[in-house]
């Protein structure tokens, strides 16, 4: 399992840098555009190292319709129906049911019984998240599990069931990367999280629904697709949370997009201002992507998760889906709030540029690990300038990753090669070293325009550009950055990304 980034505070605080906290920080799995074709973007802020791998819209309803009624709109939509119920009663049990469609004939094959293998699949546990999931049953007889995370299905198999464990974690201690199903005793609700507790048909790329029973606990998944039904997004897309039985939700409409936000502590959330804080970073970030106005409006609805970690107990970091984020906030160090504040921010700026990315952005585009990476922690750290909070926070936390007078002792590329080679130890040097690159080259830019541009204004053309295997900057890219900047540019690329 690769470890996610963790980065030293001034006193080991937590996130990804803060000065005088205790805490660690864990990384933000941004789910948003899949560089190792598992599904999730991670960014760990831990001080450690960088664990497990790159894995990446809400709406409240009126009173639901009966469950029977949401089952059978569901099947008219011809969509896999995945059926939730959950018991206040004992509540860190929930239990799954899905209907199969049927098997579908072997190539070649004349017999109904020849029919190709078929495997049940938890996509988290092949990322290497913990499964939550126990008790697999093909109608009503146990599964047998292949391996890790898969579970063969016989060819005449019509339902499966399973069930979930959920964690009952203590308060101020829930990291948010884990993306592990939770029970939050003290306000008694729910966070399911779709990579550990739901399966899927192996290779199966269809949108599913999601039921949740009983309605009346109030679920409230990322995308809705009316008479209590949930988004569950296709297996080439990121993962998503959904949320059941919390009410504190706050609803705004920033360039658009309607994002509620939904927390287990309204009140500190507030009082941190990481709501009026994300408002303005969204509102910079979603400018750098030309096409973010045609997204459509059934996409433009995004779910903000936010749980309190104590400083003193865990890491901080957290999880960004197809349309949703699970995100950590720092509390329990009250000498320096502003601080905490800036690096809360910086892990869900940096998934809200994937995610921007993968809504506005062709998925025909793929880009190296490393361009993915750096470049969304660089921006994720720019918004922080365009968030209002205090400079010195903001400096304090750029400093922590953007650091010129570093060591380099290998390019980006060549760390590029080391990851795909199994050294994931690299990682964490995706976003300090990578973020310095896109520094470097965006002061570069401002310098040789005399600030009349910047990395900013070239970012639809990079966007555009195709990288080939080597993970080499495309020349296509290159060419138009102005001539006044080609020394630089060149000993810039040389010094950080290399051959």
């Amino acid at each position: 399992m690769m470890r996610w980034l963790v980065l030293l505070l001034a006193l080991l605080l937590g996130l990804a840098t803060t000065t005088a906290l205790p805490g660690q920080v864990a990384e933000i799995c941004d789910n948003g555009i899949d560089d190792d074709g598992d599904g999730t973007h991670r960014l760990d802020w831990e001080s450690s190292a960088i664990e497990q791998q790159r894995l990446l819209r809400a709406s409240w309803l009126a009173p639901s319709p009966r469950s029977g009624d949401q089952t059978a709109v569901a099947q008219e939509s011809g969509e896999p129906i995945y059926e939730l119920t959950l018991n206040p009663d004992t509540p860190l049990v929930g239990q799954f049911r899905l209907e199969l469609p049927r098997a579908k004939p072997a190539p070649g094959g004349k017999s109904e019984k020849q029919v190709e293998p078929r495997l049940i699949t938890l996509r988290g546990a092949v990322w290497g998240l913990e499964s939550q999931v126990y008790d697999a049953r093909g109608d009503d007889s146990p599964l047998e599990e292949a391996e890790v995370g898969k579970w063969i299905v016989p060819d005449d198999c019509k339902v499966v069931t399973w069930k979930i464990h959920f964690a009952d974690t203590a308060k101020g201690s829930q990291a948010a990367n884990t993306q592990q199903c939770t029970f939050f005793r003290e306000n008694t609700w729910w966070l399911v999280a779709e990579p550990t507790a739901i399966l899927r048909l192996d290779g199966s790329m269809d949108v599913a629904r999601l039921v949740i029973q009983p309605d009346s606990l109030g679920p409230t998944g990322a995308t809705d697709l009316g008479n209590g039904q949930w988004r569950i997004p296709p297996g080439d897309e990121a993962p998503e949370f959904y949320v059941v039985g919390n009410d504190h939700c706050e609803e705004r409409i920033v360039d658009g997009f309607r994002i509620r936000y939904v927390s287990d502590n309204a009140d500190r959330v507030s009082a941190l201002g990481l709501l009026d804080a994300h408002g303005k970073a969204f509102h910079y970030l979603n400018r750098l992507f030309p096409d973010a106005e045609s997204v459509p409006e059934k996409d433009r609805q995004l779910l903000v998760i936010w749980i309190g970690i104590n400083a003193k107990k865990g890491q901080l970091g957290g999880a960004a889906g197809s349309r949703s984020f699970v995100a950590n906030y720092l509390y329990g160090v009250a000498e320096n709030p502003g601080a905490n504040a800036a690096l809360n921010l910086a892990v869900l700026a940096h998934e809200q540029f994937h995610q921007l990315q993968a809504l506005c952005v062709s998925k025909e585009n793929s880009f190296p690990v490393w361009v993915n990476e750096g470049l969304a922690h660089y921006y994720g750290l720019k918004a922080l300038s365009e968030s209002g909070m205090a400079p010195q926070a903001i400096a304090r936390t750029r400093a922590r990753f953007i650091d010129i007078e570093s060591d380099v002792t290998f390019g980006l590329r060549e760390l590029a090669r080391q990851y795909h080679g199994g050294d994931r130890s690299v990682y964490m040097l995706f976003y300090s070293q990578g973020a310095t690159f896109w520094s470097e080259l965006d002061n570069a830019l401002s310098s040789a325009t005399d600030g009349q541009k910047t990395l900013d204004d070239y970012l639809p053309q990079l966007f555009e550009a195709e990288f080939d295997e080597s993970g080499a900057l495309p020349p296509s890219f290159l060419s138009i950055l102005p001539l006044e900047a080609a020394v630089d540019v060149e000993s810039i690329v040389n010094r950080y990304v290399g051959h």
